[in-house]
């Protein structure tokens, strides 16, 4: 072996703790020194191909945990992001921090995206749950076997609160067929008024787009549920491209 090799092999192949292979090798490569802000920056600035949804989501949403914390360049950056969940957490945290300055940077983004941030940060305050949250509760369903299930629920799907009112009746449920998915509350399936079918959170279920009747799926007061269109989850069962942006 070459000479000038063996400062940097020998450490890795020592019979030694990771640590300990990490501070020989530091003397050659010089690891950055990051606070906990610098970190939670470096992580939501990286480059997503170079790193998963969800740790930049848990990092994003980690900056309300600081002991101090300001608008950053890096926070702003993040409200003009492509990707919705973290456009969300960045306008609740900048709002929290400085309303003037969020007004301001809220009125810079196109109409499109204005309205997205908008309608997610009022359902926020209505649920009183974030996208973090969210994504726990997928995370904790006895089905989600893969990392791809959660983050695939909370990038697709739609969220409704809705209290004493048969679904059914709704007009997103009358002509399309949905997944749905119960969070809060509970929901009972009547047929020609007899309950038939009893339904509690973690439940999943499908709704068929056809209303009659003799036929009734009622929510209790306070329901949070969460619904995909059935098309668009079965074809993306076959659609490497699309599940592969959920895969962690």
């Amino acid at each position: 072996m070459v000479e000038d090799l063996k400062p940097y092999i020998f450490p890795i192949l020592e019979d030694n703790s990771l640590s300990n292979k990490i501070w020989a090798l530091q003397n050659y490569f010089p690891l950055p020194e990051y606070t906990p802000e610098t970190l939670l920056k470096a992580i939501i600035n990286r480059n997503e191909n170079l790193i998963g949804k969800r740790a930049k989501i848990y990092a994003l949403n980690a900056f309300s945990n600081l002991e101090k914390v300001g608008v950053s360049v890096d926070l702003v950056a993040q409200l003009f992001n492509t990707d919705r969940v973290l456009r969300q957490l960045s306008g609740h945290l900048i709002r929290q921090i400085d309303k003037e300055g969020y007004n301001s940077y809220r009125a810079r983004l196109g109409d499109k995206l204005r309205v997205d941030l908008d309608r997610s940060l009022e359902l926020w305050e209505l649920i009183g749950e974030s996208a973090v949250d969210r994504l726990e509760f997928f995370s904790e369903l006895p089905y989600s076997k893969t990392h791809a299930a959660p983050l695939y629920w909370l990038y697709n799907s739609s969220t409704l609160l809705i209290s004493n009112v048969d679904i059914l009746t709704l007009g997103v449920f009358k002509s399309k067929k949905h997944y749905v998915l119960v969070e809060k509350g509970t929901m009972m399936l009547e047929v020609d008024g007899k309950p038939q079918k009893h339904f509690v959170p973690g439940d999943i279920f499908v709704v068929d787009g056809v209303s009659g009747n003799n036929k009734a799926l009622k929510a209790t007061e306070g329901t949070v549920i969460h619904y995909i269109d059935y098309n668009k989850f079965m074809s993306s069962l076959y659609n490497s491209d699309f599940l592969i942006d959920y895969i962690q």
